[in-house]
């Protein structure tokens, strides 16, 4: 998302400057990254562009207090509205999302503080519930589009597809919490005899927390960059995962995805497509995908409706939608 947003506006004219704490975040020759807000040389009234899924994301009073994620996009709330307002910055979320549920039970302390407040009065949301939330909780009228991410396979690096090997090959992107169940069932039975599974791990070498699955395997995937990655994913000829913009992805380059005891915003997307088939909690429901995708039977999946529901073109209103008001 931050290639395509810093490739949007640097084709545009515009300066582009990226902050996060990643230094491999965007391959555009032209954007500079930093790793803080606070770091940022800023300019006069600056604008800045905001994504993901985490904005609008719920949680119940105790999962914020345990959970040291939530009280971390919190805290960043804090820093960007206060930044805001020191440097009369103006915000614009774009595809932003949550889990699609029309009330702002969930949204506490500062993230609610910013959304009621005046740094971002207009934005895109990628669910059409979060648009009515917008509405109906925080007063403001922000556009629904389909996720950005549909379109990435217009604006990212094209990855052809490689000649097929004799066992099929599929990336495995869990938490760790949820792995050993899983790869259990996958590598047990006439699966394994099908299939080759390779974990799958997001965050680079550089990243200390790791918690996915596989991260000190030698057969792994792992991010080093948005090019290498994505001619990764393109790879697979399918993919498991507990993500939503990790599968996502790889279905714009036409890899199957299913969805492994997903958040609540990805059951929200597939559920919102007529889905649901390709979404299970169940190591079993997995094995039972992968098995139908061997016979040619598989269930649809977002690779099936991308084109025939026409959500690349869709999804280009996010682009449209910050270049109009960048």
């Amino acid at each position: 998302m931050a290639e395509m947003f810093a490739s949007f506006l640097s084709s545009d004219g515009h300066d582009v400057t990226v902050i996060s704490r990643n230094p491999r975040v965007v391959e555009n020759a032209s954007a500079k990254i930093v790793d803080k807000l606070e770091n940022w040389s800023a300019p006069d009234e600056p604008l800045i562009v905001m994504g993901g899924g985490a904005m609008l994301s719920r949680d119940t009073v105790l999962e914020f207090l345990a959970r040291p994620a939530s009280r971390a996009v919190d805290s960043e709330f804090k820093e960007l509205t206060n930044f805001a307002s020191r440097a009369n910055a103006r915000v614009l979320p774009i595809s932003i999302g949550g889990s699609g549920t029309p009330d702002g039970s969930g949204i506490f302390h500062n993230r609610r503080r910013f959304f009621r407040g005046d740094a971002a009065p207009e934005g895109t949301v990628r669910l059409k519930g979060d648009s009515t939330l917008m509405s109906r909780v925080f007063g403001k009228s922000y556009s629904f589009f389909p996720d950005v991410l549909f379109s990435a396979s217009a604006h990212l690096p094209q990855v052809p597809k490689p000649t097929s090997t004799a066992r099929a090959r599929v990336g495995v992107n869990v938490h760790e919490k949820r792995a050993t169940s899983l790869v259990d069932a996958l590598n047990n039975g006439a699966l394994s005899a099908q299939f080759q599974f390779i974990p799958v791990v997001t965050h680079s070498s550089a990243f200390s927390g790791h918690y996915e699955w596989g991260h000190s395997e030698a057969d792994r995937v792992q991010y080093q960059s948005v090019s290498s990655f994505l001619r990764e994913l393109a790879s697979f000829d399918a993919i498991v995962s507990d993500k939503l913009h990790v599968g996502l992805v790889a279905a714009t380059f036409d890899v199957p995805f299913f969805s492994f005891q997903p958040k609540a915003k990805t059951r929200a997307l597939h559920e919102e497509l007529g889905l649901a088939q390709a979404v299970t909690e169940e190591p079993a429901g997995v094995v039972a995908q992968l098995a139908s995708l061997a016979a040619g039977s598989a269930p649809q999946t977002l690779r099936d409706r991308i084109k025939s529901e026409g959500l690349d073109e869709a999804a280009d209103g996010h682009r449209k939608f910050l270049l109009a008001h960048a």
